[in-house]
């Protein structure tokens, strides 16, 4: 029977242990480099369609804003001016201003 050294012990343990830091090391760099890709995705589509990517252009109209898309006009609101305009009695109106609103030249891109 041979009797470990017991720097052999130490050793394994100490391989053990930096083995383990450098793999948390490692996934804590590339947890940080996919959240940096992640912003830099989101920062490439602001102001663009999610449809088809051309600029979106604002208009304001009553007191809500929204986006409308210079190519093929997909229409982005937020969700409390939805709300206002499914809750309005007079939300055809309002609808209508707003379609005269994104026909106006006097859009401002986002």
């Amino acid at each position: 029977m041979s009797a470990k050294h017991p720097r052999e012990d130490f050793r394994a343990n100490e391989e053990e242990y930096f083995h383990k830091l450098d793999s948390e090391l490692i996934e804590q760099i590339r947890s940080q480099e996919k959240a940096k890709a992640e912003e830099a995705e989101r920062a490439n589509h602001r102001g663009h369609c999610a449809e088809c990517g051309g600029n979106m252009l604002m208009w304001t109209s009553h007191g809500m804003q929204g986006y409308v898309c210079s190519e093929c006009e997909q229409v982005e609101l937020q969700l409390q001016t939805l709300k206002i305009l499914v809750m309005n009695r007079e939300g055809k109106e309002v609808l209508k201003e707003i379609n005269q609103a994104v026909g106006r030249a006097t859009l401002k891109t986002a």
